[in-house]
Formats: C-alpha cells, sequence, structure tokens
C-alpha cells in the first residue's frame, strides 16, 4: 500500500525576526514553515554555521533541488530546519 503525501515545499519568503530585525529565509514544507539553517545559524552568531546543526537540531532535512528549486542552487540541497528547532 502506498500513500500519496504532499512534501513539496512553496516559493521562499522571508522571516524577519521582529527582537533583531534579522531576516531568514523560510519555505512552507509539509504545510509548515521551515527556516534556512544556514541564516538561522548566522542570526545566532555561530562561527561556523555549516556546522550549526549538527547535534543541535532534532529534525533537520536537506531539501533538494526538485522540491523548491528557487531556494536550492546546490546538488546536495540546502539544510532546512523546523520552527521548534528554531
Amino acid at each position: 500500500m502506498s500513500t500519496n503525501k504532499d512534501t513539496t515545499s512553496s516559493s521562499v519568503a522571508l522571516f524577519t525576526f521582529p527582537a533583531t530585525g534579522q531576516t531568514v529565509r523560510t519555505v512552507i514544507h509539509e504545510g509548515k514553515p521551515w527556516f534556512v539553517a544556514r541564516d538561522v545559524a548566522l542570526v545566532l552568531a555561530y562561527k561556523y554555521p555549516k556546522d550549526a546543526t549538527k547535534g543541535i537540531c532534532k529534525h533537520a532535512k536537506i531539501l533538494k533541488v526538485g522540491d523548491c528549486p528557487t531556494l536550492t542552487n546546490s546538488p546536495r540541497g540546502i539544510n532546512i530546519i523546523p520552527e521548534s528547532d528554531v
């Protein structure tokens, strides 16, 4: 038995943190807002943004080019995290 679950993502939007005025890219994935992990790491001033999700974010996913062509430009995709990991 197979199920057809819509896992596609919509276009990119920007979210601005009210307290700081800093923005991060977001995308609706599986019906919920997800944040680009690198953008969040930069806002939080991680020294190595690439490594920020390792061991910290419990629900991080890699969004592939076909899922949201306007967001990714790497064949490996881009890391996204849900609000609960922000």
